[in-house]
């Protein structure tokens, strides 16, 4: 009998474990940007510890053109990187020191993630224009 009490317990134990419901561990959804009504451009802002990112997303229509700005001292403490609707690089060129410049190539939802290369520990802080035309 003692052996059957020790199989129901193992068997209990087991379906115990078994219906637990597992989390598993999510991206969080990237901040959206929205343009003001009349405007096409918007600015974000945030600040990132060395190797973290912040991750936006915007639509646009293809063959727009998209011009980001970043304010960051130092001018090297951040990186950005623009990913189309399918998840593939857009090539930003740079216009001028802090400033890129893109064709859009789909229409959709486009994401910009703004990385912290920061060498100090210290939060580094960011300004970011976003202008479509």
């Amino acid at each position: 009998m003692p052996f059957f009490k020790k199989l129901l317990a193992t068997i209990a134990w087991t379906l115990a474990i078994l219906a637990t419901p597992i989390t598993l561990a999510q991206k969080a959804e990237p901040n959206r940007i929205e343009f003001p009504k009349g405007s096409s451009s918007a600015v974000v802002s945030g600040s990132l510890r060395p190797k973290a990112q912040e991750e936006y997303a915007f639509a646009a229509i293809a063959h727009q053109t998209i011009t980001l700005e970043l304010q960051a001292p130092p001018q090297d403490s951040f990186t950005l990187k623009l990913l189309s609707p399918i998840s593939k690089d857009v090539p930003l060129k740079e216009t001028a020191q802090n400033h890129w410049r893109a064709t859009l190539p789909l229409n959709g939802s486009y994401q910009i993630w703004v990385v912290c290369n920061a060498a100090t520990p210290a939060v580094a802080r960011f300004k970011l224009r976003v202008a479509i035309n």
